[in-house]
């Protein structure tokens, strides 16, 4: 996961409002697989995300978080608002 843009830009955003309707019964689960050596701007894309879907009525859970992405976490105070699964 990379960090966002500009500040206040967040990729997929519009797209994830789109998709409110369909999906807000359902988690947003968002793969960390890919996301490279995790620092301070791949936790500040998580809880941007994490905003955006929550205001649309959607839980996220992160999968395939590495232990450091999870620490960071933790370490933000984020490991309950955003859980790793």
């Amino acid at each position: 996961m990379s960090s966002p843009g500009p500040r206040g830009q967040i990729p997929g955003g519009p797209h994830l409002a789109e998709e409110r309707d369909r999906t807000a019964a359902r988690p947003l689960y968002m793969d960390a697989r890919d996301a490279g050596r995790p620092d301070l701007g791949t936790v500040d894309t998580l809880a941007r995300l994490t905003l955006l879907a929550r205001r649309q009525g959607v839980k996220v859970l992160v999968r395939n978080a590495s232990p450091e992405l999870c620490g960071l976490l933790d370490l933000a105070g984020l490991a309950e608002v955003i859980p790793a699964v």
